[in-house]
């Protein structure tokens, strides 16, 4: 079965939106409008090699069918003009995308699990002329 990349995001998005309390996220595009403060970002970064290749024999069609999984790497960034509150979402997430709960719906219709989620980073940049306050971490997920 192969995954198309609506029906991941759309399955990443839902959990972010389930273990998040930011009900305000959007996936990131270039040169796309931005919601106000306080949002999180969805921002898919690179697909990785195939892990493990693998082909059963299907007796009902009489085929082989191939089997692949693949790392998928996307950057969380929340956004606030306060950076308490960012590093605060960014740690939720990353202590609420651990439950069970939220990692059952993941993979529920589509077979997605979470690999790894790296440290979280202090990103705040100075836009225009004020500072905007980022807070961020990478996930890397298994389709």
């Amino acid at each position: 079965m192969t995954l198309s990349r609506a029906t991941i995001e759309n399955k990443i998005y839902n959990a972010i939106i389930e273990a998040g309390s930011n009900t305000n996220v959007i996936f990131m595009y270039p040169n796309a409008p931005r919601p106000p403060f306080p949002y999180t970002a969805i921002n898919f970064r690179e697909i990785g090699p195939q892990i493990n290749p693998w082909k059963l024999f299907n007796r009902t069609t009489n085929l082989v069918e191939y089997y692949e999984a693949r790392p998928m790497r996307y950057t969380i960034s929340c956004y606030s003009d306060d950076m308490l509150q960012a590093q605060d979402e960014t740690s939720r997430l990353q202590g609420s995308l651990i439950k069970d709960t939220v990692r059952y719906n993941l993979e529920v219709d589509a077979p997605i699990s979470i690999n790894v989620m790296t440290n979280i980073k202090n990103n705040t940049l100075l836009v225009d002329e004020d500072y905007e306050c980022r807070s961020m971490f990478d996930i890397i997920f298994s389709v």
